[in-house]
């Protein structure tokens, strides 16, 4: 649910950061709201595709960290798959489906300047 009521869902307010300002890649728990439990059933509504274009066109390092930060995620909860809890393993869902919406964006032109300049030479900040 994308309501003010929420505390670690995504908000509309979190999408307007993301195309308006730099965010930290440091900044952890803005990143983790993207696949935390309030946001699981939002990932479709907010990542869509024409927000994700203006966001590779406006803020080409927000997304390049979005999915720099759910890949290490996805990563971090697959070496602990043998004892994943119910949470986890929606949580790893989650991840998948911001990739796969993510990489639907990113893969239609892979020669344009996102492509060149963030998925094949750049090294996620820390």
């Amino acid at each position: 649910s994308m309501g003010a009521a929420t505390t670690s869902g995504i908000t509309v307010e979190d999408g307007r950061l993301l195309l308006e300002t730099h965010v930290n890649p440091s900044d952890h728990a803005f990143w983790a709201k993207f696949w935390g439990p309030d946001a699981r059933s939002d990932i479709w509504i907010t990542l869509d595709p024409q927000f994700l274009r203006f966001l590779r066109e406006k803020r080409p390092e927000n997304l390049f960290t979005l999915m720099a930060k759910t890949t290490e995620n996805l990563e971090r909860l697959l070496q602990r798959r043998k004892s994943l809890e119910s949470g986890q393993i929606e949580e790893l869902t989650a991840c998948v489906r911001i990739l796969t919406r993510c990489l639907q964006t990113t893969n239609e032109d892979l020669e344009e300047k996102f492509g060149r300049d963030y998925l094949f030479y750049h090294k996620p900040a820390p």
